[in-house]
This record gives C-alpha cells, structure tokens and sequence, in this order.
C-alpha cells in the first residue's frame, strides 16, 4: 500500500505563462494543547487543480518556509495560506506547523517579522475569523490586500469561494470582480446553509487608496511568463484510520527519531494500536509540500507476506523471492515483473529511483511473526522476539498450523538489509508485540531502535469509548453523577463533563487504554 508520492500527473517540462500562486498549508496534529481538526486541503486545492491559467506550488506552512520564501522574493504575487486562526487570550494567531508535525504558533506581528511582505500583492486567508489577524498584518507589514473571513465559516463554502475566485482570477479579471463572483457563487448555493455564509469572506485593501484621498486603480494579477509547473501532488490514497484519537505527541517523537535513526521498531500488546498508528502516522507525513515523507510512505503487511512466502515455498530460495515480490509490488503498486530482470534486481532499482528525488520515504513492515521461535535447541537464540505472546500461538488456538518457522523470517530479514544497503534515503518502521531480538537486534550497519507504544491516556480513552458506543450515554449511566438536576432523560454531548465521568468509571479502568479492547 502506497501512502502518497509527491510528484503526480502533470509537470511538463515545457514553459507556460499564467498567474502563480503559491499555497502554504498547516493542518498540525493537535494545536493549543488540544487535538486540532485536519483541514481539506485536497478539497480546497481541487479548486485551482481546475483554475485554467492558474500554476499552484503547494508546501507545508512553516514558518521556515515562508521565511525563504518573502526574503528570496519567491513570496511575490498571490500567496494563500491554509491553516487555522486561533483566539488565544486576546490575541489572534495563526497555526503553522513544524517539521515534525507539531504546531507553531505566530501572532500577526510574528509573523510579519518573518521577511519582508512588499512583494505579496494578495493574501488569501480563509481562516475563520481571521480579519481581525490579517487587519492586524497588514498594520504591522504593510501588506497592501488581503481576502480573509468575518466569521466562522463552513468548509464547503470556503471550497465553493476558493473555485470560483481562482477561476475568475485565472480569466484575467480583476480582484474585486473576483471577489464579487465568489461571494455569488456561495450565496447561489441550493443549500441554504452554505448560501447564508456569502457576507463573511471580506476583501481588505481594495480599490487601494490613491492620491489625495481618492479611490485608486483597481488590481488584476500580472501573467508572468517562462512558468515551468510542478506536478500535481498525489495524496494518500486512502482515509486515515477510522476513530483515531490521540498520540499525537507519540507521533512528533516518532518522525523526530528518524531525523537521527534508520531502523526504528514499535512493540505492544495485541490491540494496543500499531497498525492504526502505522496507518495515521503515514496519512499525515506522506501528504505533499514537504512534510516528513512526502516523497512516499509503504505498507507491507508482514504476516500475510510470511505466511504466503511459507506456504507458497518449494525450493530453498522460494520464500526470498515471494518477499521479493512482495515488496515489489508495495513499493511500485505493480505486481507483472519486467521482461529480462530479475524481481531482486527490480526492486534495487526501484529503490534507487525512490532515492533520486533526494528526500527520505518509508517502509513500514507491520506485524512481523514470531516465527522463529523453537527452531533450536536455545529458542531465545533464534527468535525475533523475546517475550510475549506469538501469532504462531494464536494461530494454534484458531486451529490452524502455524506458519513454516525460521525461513520466510529469515529470508525477510536480508531482504530489508539489503534495501537499507543499497538505499541512502529509506527509514524503516517495524512492528511487533515484543522487543526484536537476536539477529533482529540490527539490520546491516542499522540498529534496531525499540519503541513501546503506551496505552492511550484517560481522556483519549474515554474519547474513543465515547465515539464507538453504541448507544448516547446518560448522567444515569454513572453512579453518583446525577445530583438531581437537570433532565436525567437527556443523552449527555460528547465534551468535557462526560469524558471526565467516563475516565473516572470503573469501565475505563477495565479497558486500560487498550484500543483493542473498545469495539
């Protein structure tokens, strides 16, 4: 399973003239302490995907970024900035995000001091509530315009705004026709909830003021020529995991360790939550513009990939060429091998290509099988693991066999070596339900980090049982809770009071922020 490779359709090398617009997005994993809604980005970018003589270059808003960006002159023209405005005692501030996924908090007048802001022609902030901020910027940096909202606005009329404006603005007209065009399509929409949201996207700064007091010249974008467009990103290909909740911290730690390590393996009991967070952590860094492993994410499922190679194997070298193809058919999405190359000499290939982009991309290999265990006489010295309990063992009291020991396992373990061997940018992320040890201790010259995925917190527990429960929860549910008023017969909203009375129940106690065990 491919996560997302920057680098889609489109990119043709030949030069093209249009309007460009540089697009910083931040959705970080949680914000001002709290976890923090993802934005649609993709959604909002469909809008310009279809803007024709708009060319959109689209990266990660951090603060580093827009730095490079304002001081090398790259800022000019129209830059549009995607991420959320936040009211933190009485000022407002914008969320950016840092390499690792973590928030960066900047007031306007932070942000103004990033680089010099003279030659944005026009910001678009479609932040709720983000006039007040980019009033404020405009006081501190001089910008000269700004699209913004009044309000709280739903994202489906900010999507609506974003086509229309940007289609307009490709046409060649001018801003505050485009503007007026936006604003008529929300408000044309058959939904009325999305028509009423028209009056709260503002334009700042236009016409701009001239001579003498008068009004002066209105502004149109200017069509810059020689323009090489990027590729259009590629996306996850799916949605991220269904009810996650937390570990955002667990997730910063997790991307930070790879800025030093290689080889990194997660280990936890069975429905602690690996393969969720394997599948979230590589949704949210292998989104484009930069972010951790934009430049692609990989999943292979171990076990499957073991058991086949086991039950598939004839001859000695069998099992190592099922998990050839494996992970070739991970890797390049495409399982017809090429005429006149081996599937081993395919995959070295296809490994140096991932390379060529320069970037760091990930394997992750989930669920590796403790298949090695009671070959020799010392089972300690040939299993993977440790301790703990085996999907072998599972697998006998399920009643079927357990996989052939020793062999796929073994034949996985140099196929990995030789891909961190012939790879400079490859990290690889291992799971497991106990600690690798043995010849899994390293891979090649890579240590094997060990990383234990704790159970979730109180709070995220109980807001997992919350979201899962099949039926509303009620102050009755809880002993002691209900002091006598109020409407007992009313189910309780999903905010503090009930997670607290949830974490506090005997029942949380029970499932010891175990994912697994809150079906």
């Amino acid at each position: 399973k491919a996560f997302g490779v920057e680098g889609g359709e489109g990119g043709d090398d030949a030069p093209v003239s249009g309007i460009r617009v540089r697009y910083l997005y931040a959705s970080p994993l949680w914000g001002a302490g709290e976890p923090m809604r993802p934005l649609d980005v993709r959604a909002d970018l469909e809008g310009l995907r279809h803007a024709a003589g708009v060319h959109t270059e689209i990266r990660v808003a951090t603060a580093e970024r827009l730095r490079r960006a304002l001081i090398s002159g790259l800022g000019a023209g129209v830059l549009h900035v995607s991420a959320h405005c936040l009211l933190l005692g009485s000022a407002l501030c914008l969320v950016l995000e840092d390499a690792f996924g973590a928030p960066h908090v900047l007031s306007a007048r932070d942000l103004a001091a990033q680089g010099p802001w003279e030659n944005v022609e026009l910001l678009v902030l479609l932040a709720c509530s983000s006039e007040g901020f980019a009033r404020e910027l405009i006081r501190c940096c001089g910008l000269r315009r700004a699209v913004c909202c009044s309000f709280t606005v739903l994202d489906q009329a900010a999507h609506i705004f974003t086509s229309t404006f940007y289609q307009a603005l490709g046409a060649g007209r001018g801003l505050l026709s485009c503007h007026e065009l936006a604003r008529a399509a929300v408000r044309g929409s058959p939904d009325e909830r999305i028509a009423v949201e028209a009056d709260k996207f503002v334009l700042l700064g236009e016409p701009a003021p001239g001579g003498a007091g008068a009004a002066g010249s209105l502004w149109a974008p200017a069509v810059e020529r020689g323009l090489r467009p990027e590729p259009w990103p590629t996306w996850p290909r799916w949605p991220s995991a269904e009810d996650f909740v937390g570990r955002q911290d667990f997730a910063t730690g997790i991307a930070r360790a790879f800025e030093h390590r290689r080889v990194l393996c997660l280990f936890g009991q069975r429905g602690i939550g690996k393969t969720a967070f394997c599948h979230e952590f590589c949704h949210h860094f292998s989104a484009p513009g930069g972010r951790r492993f934009s430049a692609g994410a990989h999943l292979l499922d171990a076990r499957s990939a073991v058991r086949r190679a086991a039950r598939e194997g004839r001859a000695a070298e069998a099992p190592e060429a099922q998990l050839v193809c494996a992970l070739l058919e991970t890797l390049s999405g495409d399982a017809v091998a090429q005429p006149g190359q081996s599937p081993r000499s395919q995959l070295r290939s296809l490994v140096r290509r991932l390379d060529r982009a320069g970037d760091a991309w990930l394997l992750v290999v989930d669920g590796l099988p403790s298949s090695a265990r009671g070959v020799d006489a010392d089972p300690q010295a040939t299993s993977c693991f440790s301790s703990g309990p085996s999907s072998d063992d599972d697998a006998t009291e399920a009643g079927r066999p357990p996989p052939t020991p020793t062999q796929p396992l073994e034949a996985l373990r140099a196929v990995l070596e030789e891909l961190l061997c012939a790879s400079a940018q490859m990290r690889l992320l291992l799971t497991a339900r106990a600690p690798l040890r043995g010849p899994w201790a390293a891979l090649g010259l890579s240590k094997v980090v060990e990383v234990e995925v704790p159970p979730l917190p109180p709070e995220d527990a109980a807001r997992l049982l919350a979201r899962r429960a099949a039926r509303p929860m009620y102050r009755r549910d809880f002993a002691g809770a209900f002091s006598g008023t109020g409407d007992v017969s009313q189910p309780m909203a999903l905010d503090a009071d009930l997670l607290a009375l949830l974490a506090a129940s005997p029942l949380a106690s029970k499932l010891g922020g175990v994912p697994g065990r809150i079906v």
